[in-house]
């Protein structure tokens, strides 16, 4: 089994980010400090947070369901890495 750290850098390489939180959130469970996790969990609120920005900023998908779940995820995500809405 790979490290959590290099299986959710996989999966965000991936764009399966639902499920490289599953994995980050079980990890944290089991080791609360590993900075590692926290680190590779960043890297995909930065990717989230630049997708909903992208999304935001278009009128046409301002208010789409990609936008909702992205943002609904990036929620669940925050409390794991100690980060707002905006980083």
């Amino acid at each position: 089994m790979k490290a959590p750290a290099k299986e959710i850098a996989s999966l965000a390489r991936q764009a399966r980010y639902e499920q490289a939180y599953r994995v980050g959130k079980r990890a944290l469970q089991n080791d609360p400090g590993n900075e590692a996790v926290i680190g590779a969990l960043k890297e995909i609120t930065a990717a989230l947070r630049h997708r909903c920005m992208d999304l935001a900023s278009n009128k046409a998908t301002e208010f789409s369901p990609e936008l909702k779940e992205k943002e609904a995820l990036l929620r669940k995500i925050n409390p794991l890495t100690g980060e707002g809405m905006y980083g």
